[in-house]
C-alpha cells in the first residue's frame, strides 16, 4: 500500500508526527492536490522554523536550496495561513518578501545585529508595513560578535525605536546567548518617556542594573503581566529611588541577578510585598557578601507570605559570606528543615564550606537553571538535566567515584571548572570549553 492511498484520516495521524518544514519541502508542491490540500492545514503551516540549532547550541539558517525552493514554490501559496516565523537574520529578507504575510503576527530573529536593525526596522522597508501594523509578538536573539555600543545611546536608538515603530507589541523579548553579546537597557539620565508603552504584555530583557529594573516597573508599562528580567552582574549605580506603587497586574516574574553588595536586601526584597497577584516566580540570584544565608524562614516571610496566588515557584538562590564562629554550627540538615516548612515541597540545599567562605544554595526541583557554581565535591544524588556550567571547588582531590557522580548527576553539562586549592584543573573535550 502506498503513503496517498491511506485514508485522510491515517495520513494527517502519522504527517503531524514529522518535522512540518521536512514534510512541506519533501512533499508540498509536487502534483498531488489532495496531499497538497492536507498540507495547508494550520498544523502545517501556522508556524514555520527556518532555524537549525547546533549540538554546541549555534544557530544557522537551513540550507540555500532548502530555503530557495520555499521562497519559490511554497511560501507563495501557504501565506495566507503562516502566524509565526522562526529566522536566521541572514535569510529573514528572501522569507519575508516570498510572501504577503497577510496573518503573520509573531517573529523570531535569530543572529539579530544592527545592520539588520537599521536595514529592516524602517517604513521604507518591503516589509516594514508587516512590522507596523501586524507583529504582535517579538523575540530577537542577538549574534555572537555583536559590536557594543554605548548602552544609553542603544537604549534611545533600539529599544525605545522597537517600542514605538511596532505600533501593535505586545510580546517583546531582546535576548543573546550571553549578557555580554549586546548592550543592556539603561535608563541612567534619560526622561520617563523613554521606552514607553501601554499595551506591552510580556517582556524578557536585560538591563544594566538593578535601578533600571525598578525604572521598568515604575510606570512606563502599564499593561505589563509578565516580566523576565536579567541585571548585568556587580553593576551598581547610586540608586534614584523609584516610588514605586502596587503591582496588581504582574502575575508572572522571572530575575537573574548576582550582587556583591546590599541590593537584594535593599531593593529586591521591598518589591515582593507589592506582587500580591503574582502566579508565578522565578529567581536565579546570586548575592556575595551578605550578613546571614537565606533559609526557608527568609523565603517565606520576605517572599511566600506576600503571594497567596502563587502556584509554580522556581528558584536557585545562592548566598555567600564570611565564616565565623556563629555560623559554624549551620549545617545543611538545618537549612533543609526551614525549606520543609514551605508550602511548596520538592526543594533542596547544598551548604559548602571552603578555606574562610561559606556558601549556601537553596533550590526548588526540577533544577531549571543551566549554571551551578561554587558547590563542593559533595552533592545531592539527584539529576540537573539543564546544567550546561558547572564549576566545583575543594580541598579534596577528585577520585574515580567522583567523577561517576559528575556524569550520571550533569548529564549535559558542556563547561565547568575544577577548583582544588589554588590548583585550577581544566578537563577538555572536543565539544567543551573550560570556564575562565
Amino acid at each position: 500500500m502506498r503513503l496517498l492511498d491511506l485514508p485522510d484520516e491515517i495520513l494527517l495521524l502519522i504527517l503531524k508526527k514529522l518535522n512540518n518544514i521536512d514534510i512541506l519541502y519533501s512533499m508540498f508542491g509536487f502534483g498531488y492536490q489532495r496531499l497538497d490540500n492536507l498540507l495547508q492545514e494550520n498544523t502545517f503551516t501556522n508556524t514555520l522554523n527556518f532555524i537549525i540549532t547546533t549540538s554546541d547550541d549555534d544557530i544557522y539558517s537551513l540550507p540555500y536550496y532548502i530555503i530557495t525552493r520555499f521562497c519559490n514554490y511554497i511560501l507563495p501559496k501557504i501565506d495566507q495561513n503562516i502566524q509565526y516565523l522562526i529566522l536566521d537574520s541572514l535569510s529573514m529578507e528572501n522569507i519575508l518578501q516570498a510572501g504577503n504575510y497577510p496573518n503573520l503576527t509573531q517573529l523570531k530573529i535569530f543572529n539579530f545585529n544592527d545592520k539588520v536593525f537599521d536595514d529592516y526596522f524602517t517604513v521604507q522597508s518591503s516589509f516594514g508595513h508587516i512590522f507596523l501594523k501586524q507583529i504582535t509578538d517579538l523575540i530577537l536573539i542577538f549574534e555572537k560578535d555583536f559590536n557594543q555600543i554605548l548602552s544609553k545611546q542603544y537604549t534611545i536608538d533600539m529599544y525605545d525605536y522597537i517600542l514605538k515603530f511596532f505600533k501593535n507589541l505586545q510580546h517583546l523579548s531582546i535576548n543573546g546567548s550571553s549578557p555580554h553579546n549586546f548592550s543592556p537597557l539603561t535608563f541612567r539620565n534619560l526622561p520617563f518617556n523613554v521606552f514607553f508603552s501601554s499595551i506591552l504584555f510580556k517582556l524578557s530583557i536585560h538591563v544594566m542594573t538593578y535601578e533600571d529594573c525598578l525604572a521598568l516597573l515604575g510606570g512606563r508599562l502599564k499593561q505589563l503581566n509578565t516580566f523576565i528580567v536579567f541585571i548585568n552582574p556587580f553593576i551598581s549605580y547610586s540608586s534614584n529611588l523609584y516610588h514605586m506603587g502596587n503591582l496588581p497586574n504582574l502575575q508572572c516574574f522571572s530575575l537573574t541577578f548576582t550582587s556583591e553588595s546590599n541590593e537584594y536586601d535593599r531593593y529586591v526584597r521591598f518589591l515582593f510585598p507589592r506582587m500580591f497577584n503574582l502566579k508565578e516566580l522565578t529567581l536565579h540570584v546570586t548575592i556575595f557578601k551578605r550578613n546571614n544565608l537565606i533559609d526557608g524562614n527568609d523565603i517565606n516571610n520576605d517572599i511566600l507570605i506576600h503571594m497567596p496566588q502563587l502556584n509554580q515557584f522556581n528558584f536557585h538562590i545562592s548566598t555567600t559570606m564570611l565564616r565565623n564562629n556563629l555560623i559554624d554550627h549551620l549545617s545543611q540538615d538545618n537549612t533543609q528543615q526551614t525549606l520543609s516548612k514551605l508550602r511548596f515541597k520538592q526543594l533542596q540545599c547544598i551548604i559548602h564550606c571552603r578555606c574562610h567562605l561559606i556558601t549556601s544554595q537553596i533550590f526548588s526541583l526540577p533544577f531549571i537553571f543551566d549554571s551551578l557554581t561554587c558547590i563542593g565535591n559533595k552533592f545531592p544524588n539527584i539529576k540537573f538535566n539543564n546544567v550546561k556550567n558547572l564549576s566545583i571547588e575543594d580541598e579534596i582531590p577528585f577520585n574515580h567515584e567522583f567523577f561517576i557522580r559528575l556524569a550520571w548527576s550533569f548529564p549535559l553539562l558542556k563547561n565547568y571548572v575544577f577548583l582544588i586549592s589554588n590548583h585550577n584543573y581544566h578537563h577538555h573535550h572536543h565539544q567543551m570549553k573550560s570556564i575562565h
